[in-house]
């Protein structure tokens, strides 16, 4: 049993959630990664229609099966990556950091591609591949913090995709993209057109990929010493 949980039997809930989810820096790194997720999963399924009518001039029903070759893609990549973290014993930042990096590759299909058949593999391939991290981060986090704390932990990780990310990828990506406005100015650089959208993507997807990064070394750390610790209690039983 995790030292935190055998804790946090003899704390109240607010001594828990003070102690393990505030001060926790690897919770925060997590929550952060959610919002960079949340960037590119809600700015690619929000837009993808609009993207591929206004910029590769699709038939207004071309556009609407992108939604569901993207959605496809989720559902698969859901099922798939947790059960690949599963049978890495739980590492599951690593494989979060992983599919970041494979959905910049994915990106690259869905900005160059000009076929609907290249457009449509790019979403399966998105949806597979951003929908890990989805999933990933909120099953990681709740292992950073004692068991009693899980709800508000993975509560947190949820509240901060939807606060920030979430509003990033639909106000902030509509000043972008939008022809008609006169961009998004951060600083003293202005972006405007799609093309400034996906330097927003990729962006997203570096910070987010060194995030889990981060986290995965923690996690790595965390999971050898548990595996010591489960090694002596046999020695001990035996």
């Amino acid at each position: 049993i995790e030292p935190e949980n055998i804790a946090a039997e003899s704390m109240t809930k607010w001594q828990i959630f003070k102690t393990y989810v505030i001060s926790n820096p690897w919770i925060w790194t997590l929550c952060i990664a959610n919002v960079f997720v949340y960037i590119v999963r809600i700015g690619i399924d929000n837009w993808a229609p609009l993207y591929v009518t206004e910029h590769l001039h699709f038939s207004t029903e071309s556009a609407v099966n992108t939604i569901f070759f993207f959605e496809i893609g989720a559902l698969c990549g859901s099922m798939i990556w947790g059960y690949v973290s599963d049978l890495l014993k739980g590492r599951r930042a690593l494989v979060a950091a992983i599919c970041l990096l494979l959905t910049g590759v994915a990106v690259l299909g869905y900005r160059y591609g000009t076929s609907e058949v290249m457009i449509y593999a790019s979403l399966f391939a998105l949806g597979a591949l951003i929908y890990g991290p989805q999933l990933l981060i909120g099953v990681s986090v709740i292992s950073f913090a004692p068991k009693q704390a899980t709800t508000v932990t993975n509560g947190m990780v949820g509240t901060f995709g939807y606060l920030f990310g979430d509003s990033i990828a639909k106000v902030g990506l509509a000043k972008i993209a939008d022809p008609e406005t006169n961009g998004l100015t951060i600083g003293s650089v202005t972006l405007h057109g799609w093309s400034d959208t996906f330097v927003i993507f990729n962006a997203a997807l570096l910070f987010g990929l060194i995030a889990l990064a981060i986290v995965a070394v923690v996690e790595e750390k965390k999971i050898r010493r548990l595996g010591l610790l489960e090694r002596q209690a046999d020695k001990l039983s035996s």
